[in-house]
C-alpha cells in the first residue's frame, strides 16, 4: 500500500505553484515593460551623442602603417628629406625609448658603432636577435656594457662565470634571462678559448662574401640568421671590416622602404646616402662630437648603419608619420 500523503507535502506543493506562478508573472510583467521602454526609444529621432559618430564609423589607420602615409593630406617627403632627418640628431627622439636617450655611457643609440668592438657587437646581435621589446633590448645592452657589469671583452665574460652574467639579465629585468646569460657566457668563452678576440676576429675578416661570412657567425652558440644580420650590419662601420661592407639586412631595409626610401641592397643604400645626404646639415648624427673628427669615408660607413637602424626603431616605436611629417621640415 502507497504511503499517505499528508497535508503538510500538499502545502509545500501548492507553495511551490504560487511561487513558479509569482515568478512567471513577474518575468512577464518586465519583460512587457522593456518592450514598452524599447517603443518608446524607437518613437524618438536619434540624439547627437546616440548617432555614430565619424571618427569610429572610419576607422583610423594605424601610427606607423603604410596606409596611414598614403592618406595624409602632405606631399611625401623626398628620399632626401627623408635619409636627412634621419641621420640628424633630431630623429633619436623617434627612433628610441625615452629611459635609453635619458642614459649616459655606452649605449646602442647614441654611441657610435665604431666605438664599439666587434665582441661587443657579437654580444648585441646576440641580445637583439632574441624576442624583446625594443625598450627591453636596448636596456639589456646599456646594463651589459656599463658598470658595475661593464662585460666588454671576452675576457671579462669568461672570467666572471655565467652566474654573473644572469646577474647582470637580472639588473636589466630583462626576458629570456637564463638563456640569454647562457648565450653570452658561450660567446665569451667561445672567443677567449679560440685564441682570444685578435685570433678570433681575423679569422673571421677573412670570410669571402656575405653567405659565408654569416655561416661563420652562426656557428657561434646563440647566434642564428637575425644574429648574424645584427652582427654584420653593425659590426661593417668597423675599421678593417670591408669585406661586409656595404651590408644592409632584409629587415632594417624593409622599415626604410616603408618611409619612401627603396633600397634593396647595401650597394644601393650606399650610393644613394653618397648621394643624396648633405653632411653638413647632419653633423655628428646625435652622435658626440668625436664623430666630426671621423675621416668623411669613416662617417659615411656609420651613418649606413644609423639609417638603418633608426628606420627600424621608428618603426618598432610607431612613429612613421612622425618622421615623415618631421622630414617636411
Amino acid at each position: 500500500m502507497p504511503p499517505k500523503k499528508t497535508q503538510h507535502s500538499k502545502v509545500n506543493k501548492g507553495s511551490s505553484e504560487n511561487a513558479s506562478s509569482e515568478a512567471e508573472g513577474f518575468i512577464k510583467q518586465k519583460k512587457e515593460e522593456s518592450e514598452s521602454i524599447g517603443a518608446k526609444k524607437r518613437d524618438k529621432p536619434p540624439t547627437k551623442t546616440s548617432q555614430p559618430s565619424a571618427k569610429r564609423q572610419k576607422q583610423e589607420p594605424r601610427q606607423g602603417s603604410r596606409s596611414s602615409t598614403r592618406q595624409s593630406k602632405d606631399p611625401a617627403p623626398s628620399p632626401k628629406q627623408i635619409l636627412n632627418f634621419l641621420l640628424s640628431a633630431d630623429a633619436l627622439q623617434y627612433c628610441y625609448p625615452e629611459d635609453e636617450l635619458e642614459s649616459s655611457g655606452k649605449t646602442y643609440s647614441k654611441t657610435s658603432p665604431t666605438s664599439f668592438s666587434p665582441f661587443e657587437h657579437l654580444v648585441t646581435a646576440s641580445i637583439l636577435s632574441k624576442p624583446l621589446s625594443h625598450r627591453l633590448g636596448m636596456r639589456t645592452i646599456r646594463t651589459v656594457f656599463n658598470e658595475p657589469f661593464a662585460f666588454n671583452t671576452a675576457d671579462k665574460v669568461a672570467d666572471v662565470g655565467e652566474h654573473r652574467v644572469w646577474e647582470a639579465m637580472e639588473a636589466a629585468r630583462t626576458q629570456h634571462r637564463q638563456k640569454t646569460a647562457s648565450y653570452i657566457f658561450q660567446i665569451g668563452d667561445t672567443v677567449k678559448n679560440g685564441g682570444g678576440e685578435g685570433k678570433w676576429f681575423e679569422g673571421l675578416k677573412k670570410a669571402e662574401g656575405e653567405v659565408k661570412f654569416k655561416e661563420m657567425v652562426k656557428k657561434m652558440k646563440g647566434m642564428g640568421e637575425t644574429a648574424a644580420d645584427v652582427f654584420s650590419r653593425r659590426v661593417q662601420s668597423n675599421e678593417g671590416w670591408d669585406g661586409v661592407f656595404p651590408f644592409a639586412d632584409r629587415k632594417a631595409a624593409e622599415a626604410l622602404e616603408e618611409f619612401g626610401v627603396d633600397v634593396p641592397n647595401g650597394e644601393e643604400l650606399w650610393a644613394t646616402l653618397k648621394e643624396e645626404v648633405t653632411w653638413d646639415k647632419v653633423g655628428d648624427m646625435g652622435l658626440g662630437s668625436n664623430v666630426l673628427k671621423l675621416s668623411t669615408a669613416t662617417k659615411q660607413k656609420i651613418a649606413l648603419v644609423v639609417v638603418l637602424e633608426r628606420a627600424l626603431g621608428a618603426k618598432q616605436e610607431g612613429n612613421l608619420d612622425a618622421v615623415l611629417k618631421q622630414s617636411h621640415k
